[in-house]
């Protein structure tokens, strides 16, 4: 059904606020130092905690796109709720490093893979014509919780130390996603509403069907090269001969693009479309990692970092609306599980790529490769309007 806009707000609050105190995954970078000092580990080994949690993260959100379908949720919300704070508590109380890694890396990946497939899975299914805002808010809201949680996160730490964060952070998670499972209640019931639910085509799980897998390896190489920007910004920026404070405020507009396009993106491809939106986002990110190959000046760099950031943050948002645009939303948990895989696999060889073509510092060939994948999605992006149009789908390309 298409959700009366008044009436979807509390959907609207209760999704965001589910994923925003869920983002603080990724503020996961503040603990790496203090578990190192601790367990007298590399700081590689330390990152492996997140490299778990995310490889968790996309696999949840793939196994439970059919769940999301079926069960209420502030149930599933709940669930996430109780997941995340008992793997925070466990990592608190670690007497080891593997500890950590079943307690944030397992658990708590497995609450923020239930808790945004669900929050994600409310807004793609209702909100109608408005679903593209609908989604930029729920899905900027995960990117904004780094932003959010980060300061309290480093503040908590100065007068503390990590296994009082880390339980403080338990508090905080629970506690919020109590609040967003009330205010989800039951989610949304998306069977009756689809482009052409005459039939109910568009509305069976997402196979290998052109027109899926299509989008799907779009996604993966859309997302690619800003995922490969965002493993290695902090090194961009310093083999461009930034500064110290540089090289940080170039990581901090990243973050701050990735959130503008999640909330901007949405919005505005309401009104332009998915695909003109896509095609946008691409070709912006395409320029960005080619100019950033060849460019050293601070406020060049920095301007192109928010570039990226919004490349990224806009296809972040508008996938998942034009899955539920193209398919329906009756099985869009399971449709966009799917399609989400696009982006675990890009969150894979992104960093690697840029790992393996920056040997000695420099990053102009991984650059080079990432401009390519975006060339290679936005046009892909421009034969899926083609293939939507020649299967009678053209009305959500527009």
């Amino acid at each position: 059904m298409s959700m009366a806009w008044p009436g979807g707000v509390r959907l609207l609050v209760g999704g965001a606020l589910v994923n925003v105190c869920l983002g603080s995954l990724f503020s996961w970078s503040l603990f790496v130092r203090p578990l190192a000092d601790t367990f007298a580990s590399s700081a590689a080994a330390v990152s492996s905690v997140f490299s778990v949690a995310v490889v968790v993260f996309a696999t949840i959100v793939l196994a439970g796109g059919r769940v999301v379908d079926r069960w209420p949720a502030r149930w599933l919300v709940l669930a996430a709720a109780v997941i995340g704070a008992v793997g925070l508590v466990v990592a608190a109380r670690a007497p080891a490093l593997y500890w950590v890694v079943i307690g944030y890396g397992g658990l708590f990946g497995v609450a923020n893979g239930l808790g945004y497939a669900t929050a994600v899975g409310v807004a793609g299914k209702g909100f109608g014509q408005r679903r593209g805002f609908a989604l930029g808010v729920v899905v900027g809201a995960y990117a904004a919780g780094p932003l959010l949680a980060s300061p309290v996160i480093t503040a908590v730490l100065a007068r503390s130390d990590w296994r009082v964060t880390f339980l403080v952070l338990a508090a905080g998670v629970g506690v919020a996603l109590v609040a967003g499972a009330l205010l989800l209640g039951r989610g949304v019931d998306g069977g009756a509403e689809g482009p052409d639910r005459p039939g109910g085509r568009r509305d069976r799980p997402l196979l290998l069907r052109p027109l899926g897998f299509t989008l799907w390896l779009a996604f993966l190489l859309g997302t690619m090269p800003a995922l490969l920007v965002v493993a290695h910004a902090a090194s961009i920026a310093d083999a461009g001969g930034l500064s110290a404070a540089a090289v940080s405020t170039a990581v901090a507009v990243l973050g701050a693009g990735n959130l503008t396009g999640r909330a901007g993106g949405g919005w505005l491809s309401d009104r332009i479309g998915r695909l003109p939106g896509l095609r946008t986002a691409t070709a912006g990110l395409a320029v960005a990692c080619l100019v950033l190959s060849v460019m050293a000046a601070t406020v060049p760099v920095l301007v192109l970092m928010v570039l990226v950031g919004i490349g990224y943050g806009t296809q972040s948002s508008l996938v998942p609306a034009l899955t539920a645009d193209l398919f329906g939303t009756e099985h869009f948990g399971a449709n966009y599980g799917r399609m989400f895989t696009g982006w675990g696999v890009a969150g894979l060889v992104g960093p690697q790529l840029g790992a393996q073509l920056s040997a000695g510092g420099d990053f102009r060939g991984a650059l080079w490769v990432g401009a390519g994948s975006a060339v290679a999605a936005f046009v892909l992006h421009t034969v899926l309007g083609r293939m939507a149009a020649d299967d009678g789908r053209g009305e959500v390309t527009v």
